[in-house]
């Protein structure tokens, strides 16, 4: 390996690093209350260092913001994978996004929730990606209108309807807002009311 491409890869790891870091320290602390000066004494770099890869925090929200969104794309795309039934793709698109808030949620935070990336750093990159995402269940719902399904109905109104709620059942699982039932019974209750709202909707 030359010293041009030893240097590459060196940066590289040290943007991992940072990025890496960074993700550990949101999710203890919370956006808000991390700067990248945090974030450099908790890899020992200096705050010089982190400006020669991030122009500021937000920047650096940014980049994470645009990595959850393929992670959700991906996320989306392995779960509908090898099912033909466009009913049942629809039913495991919704599960796949409530998995995806519980087992990530300084992502979805970042995603779904926060403003933050949303001030300065959205580009055409942030919405294309944000975009396939939502794509894949517009083209769901799309499927299911095909084979009988929301008869009469438009299938974008349709989507932002299931999103909206999907999205509530999401932020109240990651916000800690279920305290008042019993730990036991919450698994449970999710799984019920996202079965619930598809009886409901099938029946459109």
């Amino acid at each position: 390996m030359g010293i041009t491409d030893r240097k590459q890869r060196e940066k590289e790891e040290k943007r991992h690093l940072i990025i890496e870091t960074a993700k550990k320290l949101f999710r203890e602390n919370g956006f808000e209350r991390v700067s990248l000066r945090n974030i450099a004494d908790a890899i020992e770099y200096s705050p010089t260092m982190i400006y020669l890869y991030f122009k500021d925090k937000d920047e650096l929200l940014h980049v994470l913001h645009i990595e959850g969104f393929r992670m959700l794309h991906t996320a989306f795309e392995n779960a509908v994978a090898n099912i033909q039934d466009a009913w049942q793709r629809l039913d495991v698109l919704g599960e796949a996004y409530l998995r995806f808030a519980i087992e990530n949620p300084e992502y979805y935070e970042l995603m779904f929730i926060s403003s933050n990336p949303m001030k300065i750093y959205m580009t055409d990159e942030v919405w294309e990606e944000g975009l396939k995402s939502h794509s894949i269940l517009e083209n769901e719902v799309k499927n299911c209108i095909a084979h009988g399904y929301f008869k009469g109905l438009e299938y974008r109104t349709v989507a932002f309807m299931i999103w909206c709620f999907v999205h509530g059942l999401a932020s109240l699982i990651i916000k800690d807002r279920l305290k008042m039932y019993e730990e036991v019974e919450r698994p449970v209750l999710i799984a019920n009311t996202h079965k619930q709202l598809l009886g409901f909707l099938q029946k459109l």
